[in-house]
């Protein structure tokens, strides 16, 4: 019996430590090219044109997401984003599969995927609409929300 228990420990252990490595694979990843790359564009394409984002979201919601879907659509903006709404695809996958550490991949990517969810709802419901596919960025968006709670136990939605 304390065999069993000592053998399910170690177990645990093994499979946490390995689930954690693979977490941080994605930490790698996401910091090197060319996800970083595309991250690094947006960034810097968003930020000089942060003052009116924030003028047109005074207006109206409707006018902001013109603006940005508009914006998305003539600087081409769409391969990058993309790239983006992939990789948490996959992370969400990771972590549903238990492949990837869940609470790891929380606090590693919440933050982030809560800025750049909140700024390109607009253009991922667009694309939701146009291709009626309501799973376009539902990965990024289910760690937003383990953001906006501030809470890691918020559930990612795994179940099928």
């Amino acid at each position: 019996m304390i065999g069993s228990i000592f053998a399910l420990v170690q177990y645990y252990d093994k499979s946490s430590a390995a689930r954690a490595k693979v977490s941080l694979e994605y930490v790698e990843r996401f910091n090197r090219p060319p996800l970083q790359d595309a991250r690094s564009r947006l960034e810097k394409f968003w930020d000089k044109r942060a003052e009116e984002v924030f003028a047109k979201n005074q207006v109206s919601e409707k006018a902001l997401a013109d603006f940005l879907i508009n914006n998305v659509r003539k600087f081409n903006l769409n391969g990058d984003i993309e790239l983006v709404v992939e990789f948490f695809e996959d992370l969400h996958t990771c972590t549903c599969e238990k492949v990837c550490d869940e609470a790891l991949a929380k606090r590693f990517f919440g933050k982030y995927s809560f800025d750049f969810y909140g700024l390109m709802f607009p253009y991922l419901a667009d694309q939701r609409r146009r291709l009626n596919d309501q799973s376009i960025g539902l990965g990024i968006e289910l760690f937003a929300k383990t953001q906006r709670t501030r809470s890691i136990d918020v559930d990612l939605s795994c179940r099928v």
